[in-house]
């Protein structure tokens, strides 16, 4: 695992260890700070502000460059699976620990939540389990949710994907 992703992954679990939570729909002092690195200032779904402003407190702590500032809009998830198209579609395989993992829970490959992967999966055959932390998520692991939490979730063909990027 690359020491970036590393410490991406340490800094996400910081802050659910923190019990990172929103006071107000989308809104709330940590949640604020995360839309605001991602150039949000209003209230806004927060998956993907939470993901770029772990991964930036990381580089920042490190003194390298974070190659997801790369990303045009960091609050969007769509921009995210765009991005890792550009440089290849790097799809992980094997996944790793601190792996984006993109999830469509709409329709196959129209991306609306993102994480970061805790326990990887076994293989990549459908219904193999996974860990991720996430913001923005809830107790049923929604993707418009309340909080930063892991979340169990399913290998889905289509409708998950794991990126490599650092």
């Amino acid at each position: 695992m690359s020491l970036l992703r590393y410490a991406t992954l340490g800094a996400a679990l910081g802050d659910l260890a923190r019990g990172v939570r929103e006071t107000s729909t989308n809104w709330g002092d940590d949640v604020e700070r995360y839309l605001r690195n991602a150039g949000i200032n209003l209230p806004a779904a927060w998956c993907a502000a939470f993901v770029q402003y772990e991964a930036d407190a990381a580089a920042k702590g490190l003194g390298v460059r974070n190659p997801l500032d790369d990303v045009k809009r960091e609050a969007l998830v769509l921009d995210y699976a765009a991005w890792a198209d550009g440089i290849g579609g790097l799809r992980a395989v094997p996944v790793d620990y601190g792996d984006l993992a993109l999830f469509a829970f709409a329709a196959p490959e129209r991306w609306n939540h993102i994480g970061l992967v805790v326990r990887p999966p076994k293989g990549l055959a459908a219904g193999d389990e996974f860990l991720s932390v996430e913001g923005n998520t809830d107790d049923a692991g929604g993707r418009e949710g309340i909080k930063v939490a892991i979340r169990t979730r399913k290998v889905v063909p289509g409708r998950v994907r794991f990126v490599r990027w650092a």
